[in-house]
């Protein structure tokens, strides 16, 4: 594990050696270093003395980034700053062809990067791992996906969240890739507040209507006992032109394992302009399902707003989804609005206007 993170530190090093700050004009009070100048934004900072790093270790030269962490005449200083960290201040601008790396990097050593206001290319996917915020200052903070390749956009992992800002997803081939997804994690004492999306705005490819907006996805990995998405909160989102736009799927596997998408909230999405605005997929069998062993159950959907017919699949479609509260407002939708099959069951459908609404219940079809 130390030559692992060792190893990190050089490749970061190595990747962003542009990015450096100078102490030409800096000037020293007691414990504090200022007129630091950031060369990549050209302002000047403050550092105040540390004697450890992040992690709790002891400081040394081979911790420094001369970003974060500096050496000044043999000791060690760190930024001061508020919130999370600039990803200008590492090296990404709107000229760069490619700013994954970069924010992989920060998100994997600091767990936090703020994307100011502009656009900002990526061509491979952005991880955000256990327990990282990515998050910008608004629509006006841009994530553009230029992948000439279907990748996920963002692969978001337990307890991280995402915040306040834009991914395009307009440029690029999706196929059967999302904008979002969100992993599943193997421990089944979830509490509230796990992983969270709050104002994002996502924009697929359309008219080409490929990928998925948002993406929870439970696949069984090795041995473990448990595949869960449980208690994550996704709210004020906007999701424009994609395939799916939001799908829960299971993928589960016979065994002993457990899986389920269970006690999650979204509130407050309108879906436009996509293909298959809401899916819930669980391909378990109907005893697994009875049984507990593989479960779509207890999720919240409320005020969700579907809009602008493209096709002719039901809005909303449940399979193998049971104890699901949806409430929707289904605007200009040629096909039926909720379609649920033969494996599912008490499921709460609230969809306005009422007196239009098409229902489909107990749908042999896939």
């Amino acid at each position: 594990m130390r030559t692992f993170f060792l190893l990190i530190i050089y490749f970061y090093s190595a990747y962003c050696a542009n990015a450096q700050v100078s102490v030409v004009d800096a000037r020293r009070i007691e414990n504090t270093l200022y007129n630091v100048l950031d060369k990549n934004v050209g302002q000047m900072f403050s550092f105040a003395k540390v004697t450890t790093y992040l992690d709790g270790s002891k400081m040394d030269k081979s911790k420094c980034d001369n970003i974060i962490y500096l050496e000044y005449k043999d000791e060690y200083f760190k930024r001061s700053h508020e919130g999370g960290l600039n990803i200008r201040w590492f090296g990404c601008n709107e000229t760069r062809l490619d700013n994954q790396l970069i924010i992989n990097q920060v998100l994997a050593r600091y767990k936090t990067a703020y994307i100011p206001a502009g656009i900002f290319k990526f061509s491979g996917t952005i991880t955000v791992p256990e327990n990282a915020q990515l998050f910008g200052a608004g629509y006006t903070s841009q994530l553009q996906l230029i992948s000439k390749s279907p990748v996920n956009a963002i692969s978001l992992f337990r307890r991280g969240s995402l915040e306040q800002f834009k991914l395009d997803c307009s440029a690029s081939d999706m196929d059967l890739s999302a904008g979002i997804l969100v992993n599943s994690w193997a421990d089944v004492q979830s509490r509230t507040g796990e992983s969270r999306v709050q104002h994002v705005q996502i924009v697929g490819n359309y008219p080409q209507l490929q990928g998925v907006g948002i993406k929870l996805e439970v696949t069984r990995a090795g041995s473990e006992d448990y595949s869960v998405i449980a208690f994550c909160k996704f709210l004020d989102i906007d999701i424009y032109g994609f395939r799916d736009g939001i799908f829960c799927d299971v993928q589960y596997r016979k065994g002993k394992n457990i899986s389920y998408i269970n006690a999650n909230i979204f509130e407050n999405i309108i879906l436009h302009r996509c293909l298959r605005p809401l899916r819930l997929v669980n391909m378990a069998e109907n005893a697994d399902i009875v049984s507990g062993k593989s479960a779509i159950a207890s999720n919240y959907f409320r005020n969700l707003v579907i809009q602008h017919v493209v096709g002719n699949y039901p809005a909303i479609f449940v399979d193998g989804g049971i104890f699901n509260d949806i409430s929707a407002h289904v605007i200009d939708w040629t096909g039926n609005h909720v379609e649920s099959t033969t494996t599912s069951s008490n499921n709460s459908f609230q969809i306005l206007p009422s007196v239009q609404a098409r229902i489909k219940l107990n749908s042999p079809t896939k």
